[in-house]
């Protein structure tokens, strides 16, 4: 076999089982890894674009249910709509325990442990797919490695029954290893890079959202927004309870 004729299609054609197998691991890492980061970098981008309009409107509404209907409208699956759609149904099933004579909790309570739920939920939500990321950039290096070190045996085993050692004659099993190699880092370089963004921009959405529900449950609570200095905004205070249910 001529050197020059190496090439991908040809050490596909050479390669075992064994070799075709890896190659086959890691295009299958690879395309999940991919998946993940292009779909939860797509929901975080569309969630960045949508919240300060939503977050807008919901604030600036006369009403909270006039601010659950616009929540409603662009948001339809937002954390944050789903934040204050908790907050909502723990306010009406605490005044319906109260009318049916029982004894829940304190309102304020029973309305932080409703949204610290939901931000549970919202923080599951948002670290779904993360450990796939994990452990491709973790485990796609040594699945390569693997590769790398059976394509070094087939280099050893064609020198030991041939006895010749020329470049021609094991350049097909070295390029298995060389290649092994490159797709091992390949598949989990962009892995690793991908994971540690997205641990970022979860931790600063969590934050954001968390802010919302502290906010939220000052006006369910009290019935206005407190400002970040624990002064009451401007917004005229209402019975949310009694308003929305």
């Amino acid at each position: 076999m001529e050197t020059g004729s190496l090439g991908l299609n040809v050490l596909w054609q050479q390669a075992d089982v064994v070799t075709r197998g890896v190659a086959l691991i890691l295009l299958a890492m690879s395309i999940a890894s991919w998946y993940v980061m292009i779909e939860k970098l797509v929901r975080l981008a569309l969630l960045r674009l949508r919240s300060p309009r939503l977050l807008s409107a919901f604030w600036s509404a006369p009403t909270l249910k006039d601010g659950m209907q616009h929540m409603q409208q662009l948001g339809r699956h937002s954390a944050y709509a789903e934040l204050t759609h908790a907050g909502v149904s723990a306010a009406r099933q605490h005044r319906e325990a109260l009318d049916s004579d029982m004894n829940p909790p304190a309102f304020s309570e029973w309305l932080t442990r409703a949204l610290r739920q939901a931000l549970l939920t919202a923080g599951g939500q948002l670290q779904s797919g993360m450990a796939i990321l994990a452990t491709v950039g973790s485990s796609a290096p040594f699945v390569g490695l693997l590769g790398t070190v059976w394509g070094i045996y087939h280099a050893l085993m064609k020198i030991g029954l041939t006895g010749d050692a020329s470049i021609d004659k094991v350049a097909g099993p070295v390029g298995e290893t060389l290649i092994m190699t490159a797709l091992g880092l390949a598949v989990a370089i962009p892995a690793t890079l991908g994971y540690n963004l997205l641990v970022r921009s979860n931790k600063q959405t969590l934050a954001e959202l968390g802010k919302f529900a502290f906010e939220l449950h000052d006006l369910l609570v009290i019935g206005a927004r407190a400002t970040p200095h624990g002064a009451v905004s401007a917004r005229s205070t209402f019975n949310a309870q009694a308003e929305y249910i």
